[in-house]
C-alpha cells in the first residue's frame, strides 16, 4: 500500500533532482503529473491488486513493510520485547498470543542500549555461587543478526552529521545481514544532540526512504520522560518525539501495571492500515520472566483492560485486604478459618487467593478496615514491636551506611522472629491446624546479608555514627 507521506517525499525529492538539474527552468505540466502520479482511484486499486497483503509480524502492532515505533519509560522492558519480536521473526515464529504469518526471515537488530555483557545476562541462566561465568546460553536463529552502535565518539571522516552516519550505517548493515527486518534500540541515543528532537526527526525520515527503497520493516524504539503510572497510555506520551509519529504507520507503547513490578501491558495508539483490536478495552498483559531459565522475555497473562493495570486512590484498601489474605494463607490458615477471622466472605477468600490481578469491581467495593492490625496482635507482641520501632528511629539517625545495613538486618531478623511468634499463637489458638502447622512453625532464613567487619569503619567517640559500647 502507498501510503500520501510516502508519495509526498518521493515526489519532493525527484522534484528536487529536476529542478537542480535546470535551476531556471521549473518542471512542466508532464514532469509534475509523472511525478506525483496522477491516476484515476480505479487505476491505483489495480495497481494496488498486484502487491501481496502485508503479513503480521506481531499481531496488529507491526506488519510487513511498515515503519513502527514502540516507546516506554526506562526500564520497562522495551528492550526484552524488541529482542524477543526479533528472535520470532527470525524464526517465523508468534510473540504468544499476538498472532504472526511472516515466513522466518533474516533480523537486523541494532543495539545502541546495552554491552556485550549485558546482552549475555539476559540470555544464559546465573552461574552456581562458586562459578564465575553464565551457563546454559540460549541458542538464538541464525538468521538473528545483532550489531553493536557506539555514538559517544565524533562523527566519523566523511559524515557531517551522527543522522547521516547512522542512516549509512543502518543501510550497509541491512545489506551486509541480507535482513528484510530492521530494529533500531533506540532512537534516543540522538539526545546527545542540541536539537535531539529534530536530529530524531531527520532519521526517520531517512529510515521511511529506506524502507521505500529497499523494501523493509523497521520497528524504532523510543524513551519517553518520567509519567503518572494513574493516566492511560497516550500518544502524546511520546513527549519531545511526538512528530516522529506522523512518519509512522504503526504507534505503540509498553506499560507499568499497578499489580506487580514485573507486569506490563502493551496498548495500540496509531494504525494506519488496519484496525486497532488492542486499545484500552483490550490490551494484552504479560510478566517479565526468563523463559527456560535464560531467554528474558514477555510471558503472556491474559487480556484486561487498561483501567486495571492503572493505579488510583482506591488502590491501597483493596490492596491490604489482598495481601492480607494472602499472608494468612501461606501462614497455613484454611479459607474458612480466614473467613471467620477476618470477617470476609468464604468466597471472596477464594477469589483474592486466586487473584493475579486487583480488578476494578473489588477496587471499587474496597472499605477502610482494621482486620489486619487486630490479627497481628499476640500475648507479648509489644515488646518486640518496641524494639523493632527502636531500631527504625536508630536507622533514621545513623548516617554510616555500613552501620545503616546492619540496623537493616537487625530490623529483618527482628520482624522475622516477630511472624513465628505470631504464627506460634495462630497455632496455639487453633487458627492453623492440621498438616501446616510444621509449615507456620519453620524458621525464616532473613534475606539480608551483613557486611564484614572488615568493611565497617568504627567510628571514634565525636565522630558521627560512635555508638557507646553496651555495658
Amino acid at each position: 500500500m502507498i501510503h500520501l507521506l510516502d508519495f509526498v517525499e518521493w515526489a519532493v525529492y525527484t522534484l528536487d533532482e529536476n529542478m537542480d538539474k535546470n535551476q531556471d527552468k521549473k518542471p512542466i505540466t508532464g514532469e509534475i503529473t509523472e511525478t506525483f502520479g496522477l491516476k484515476r482511484a480505479n487505476e491505483w486499486l489495480e495497481q494496488a491488486k498486484a502487491k501481496p497483503l502485508p503479513r503480521a509480524l506481531i499481531g496488529g502492532f507491526w506488519s510487513e513493510g511498515e515503519l513502527a515505533i514502540m516507546f516506554a519509560d526506562t526500564g520497562k522492558g522495551k528492550s526484552i520485547l524488541a529482542v524477543q519480536v526479533a528472535e520470532a521473526v527470525a524464526r517465523g515464529e508468534a510473540v504468544e498470543p499476538l498472532k504472526a504469518d511472516a515466513k522466518p526471515q533474516n533480523v537486523l537488530y541494532l543495539d545502541c542500549e546495552l554491552t556485550e555483557k549485558q546482552f549475555e545476562m539476559r540470555y544464559a541462566e546465573d552461574p552456581e555461587a562458586d562459578q564465575p561465568t553464565l551457563k546454559n546460553h540460549y541458542q538464538f536463529s541464525d538468521n538473528f543478526f545483532r550489531a553493536q552502535v557506539d555514538l559517544s565518539g565524533d562523527v566519523p571522516d566523511g559524515y557531517k552529521t551522527t543522522q547521516e552516519y547512522l542512516y549509512d550505517a543502518i543501510a550497509k548493515l541491512t545489506e551486509q545481514a541480507n535482513a528484510k527486518v530492521v530494529i533500531v534500540d533506540n532512537i534516543s541515543i540522538l539526545q546527545r544532540s542540541n536539537d535531539h528532537a529534530g536530529s530524531a526527526l531527520v532519521l526517520m525520515q531517512s529510515l521511511r526512504k529506506l524502507k521505500n527503497e529497499m523494501g523493509l520493516s523497521i520497528l524504532v524504539l523510543a524513551h519517553t520522560p518520567k509519567r503518572s503510572a494513574s493516566k492511560p497510555l497516550s500518544i502524546n506520551d511520546l513527549t519531545g518525539f511526538k512528530t516522529l509519529s506522523n512518519f509512522a504507520d504503526s504507534v505503540f507503547a509498553i506499560g507499568q501495571s499497578r499489580m506487580e513490578s514485573d507486569i506490563r501491558y502493551i496498548k495500540h495508539l496509531k494504525q494506519r492500515s488496519a484496525e486497532m483490536l488492542c486499545d484500552e478495552r483490550n490490551v494484552p498483559s504479560f510478566r517479565i520472566a526468563k523463559r527456560g531459565g535464560n531467554f528474558l522475555s514477555f510471558e503472556f497473562l491474559r487480556y484486561t483492560t487498561e483501567a486495571v493495570h492503572l493505579f488510583n486512590y482506591q488502590d491501597k484498601m483493596a490492596f491490604q485486604r489482598v495481601a492480607l489474605v494472602k499472608k494468612l494463607s501461606t501462614a497455613g490458615m484454611t479459607q474458612r478459618t480466614i473467613s471467620q477471622e477476618t470477617g470476609i466472605s468464604l468466597g471472596a477468600v477464594n477469589k483474592y487467593l486466586h487473584m493475579e490481578f486487583l480488578d476494578q469491581a473489588t477496587v471499587e467495593t474496597a472499605i477502610a478496615f482494621d482486620i489486619g492490625a487486630r490479627l497481628a496482635i499476640f500475648p507479648g507482641c509489644e515488646k518486640v514491636d518496641r524494639q523493632i520501632a527502636a531500631k527504625k528511629m536508630e536507622h533514621r539517625k545513623e548516617s554510616n551506611s555500613f552501620i545503616r545495613d546492619d540496623i537493616e538486618c537487625d530490623i529483618e531478623e527482628l520482624g522475622l522472629q516477630r511472624d513465628l511468634e505470631q504464627r506460634k499463637y495462630w497455632v496455639a489458638s487453633g487458627k492453623i491446624t492440621g498438616d501446616a502447622v510444621e509449615g507456620a512453625l519453620r524458621i525464616r532464613p532473613p534475606q539480608r546479608k551483613r557486611s564484614p567487619d572488615l568493611f565497617i569503619e568504627t567510628p571514634l567517640p565525636g565522630q558521627p555514627g560512635y555508638r557507646k559500647p553496651a555495658r
